[in-house]
């Protein structure tokens, strides 16, 4: 097992903007709202056999795996700021993966937005292990953070607030992505809420992303 350590890029303000159904009247809801929903922009790791350190295992791993596959450690962020007036109820974000599959993926599930540590432990086959885990009732649990479709190319996490705590803080987000030798991967980003409008009710939010000038996406060139 190694331990590697990988920040996210600088972090993005996405702007929500409440979504309407054609030929209905428009919600008496802000058209949109801005500082609920910052990304920290994604940052890929090339992972290499000279970043197995001392395990020789994983060394021969990623060196019999580079004529077929490349694996990149991603490391992104988002931070959700709730207060009395506007509540996230829930949110998400997905990553569009060009061919490239989510091997892994972390926090898989967490009781409350964490803020974890920038450093990442991996083992065979280029797995995240994380060193935290997930407690409950015996009859109830309530997930905050939970991931979702690892194994695909297009890997997401939804977040949800619960009974006992806001959907407020900073959570961190990692996944080791494989793709083929020499990809050039790129990943684009979706975000979407539900905000709780305090006497107004909730109503659905999605972020355009793309319309941003400087858009959190994943571009990885080898």
């Amino acid at each position: 097992m190694i331990e590697l350590e990988l920040t996210e890029g600088p972090g993005v303000d996405i702007p929500l903007d409440l979504r309407t159904v054609r030929g209905r009247p428009a919600p008496d809801a802000p058209a949109q709202l801005l500082g609920r929903v910052v990304v920290g922009a994604p940052r890929a790791r090339l992972l290499t056999p000279a970043d197995a350190g001392a395990d020789p295992e994983l060394h021969r791993f990623i060196e019999a795996e580079a004529s077929t596959s490349s694996y990149y450690l991603v490391a992104l962020s988002c931070t959700f700021v709730s207060d009395d007036e506007q509540r996230l109820a829930d949110a998400w974000l997905r990553i569009d993966l060009n061919g490239a599959i989510a091997q892994s993926m972390e926090p898989v599930s967490l009781e409350k937005i964490t803020e974890l540590s920038y450093h990442v432990k991996i083992s065979i086959p280029c797995v995240i292990n994380s060193e935290f885990t997930v407690s409950g009732k015996k009859n109830k649990r309530e997930s905050a953070v939970q991931a979702l479709y690892e194994g695909t190319s297009t890997p997401a996490w939804t977040f949800t607030e619960t009974s006992s705590t806001a959907l407020h803080g900073l959570q961190r987000l990692r996944m080791i992505v494989r793709a083929a030798a020499g990809q050039h991967v790129q990943g684009a980003i979706t975000v979407g809420a539900n905000v709780r409008h305090k006497r107004l009710g909730v109503f659905p939010y999605i972020a355009p992303i793309a319309e941003l000038p400087a858009p959190p996406r994943l571009d990885v060139r080898i």
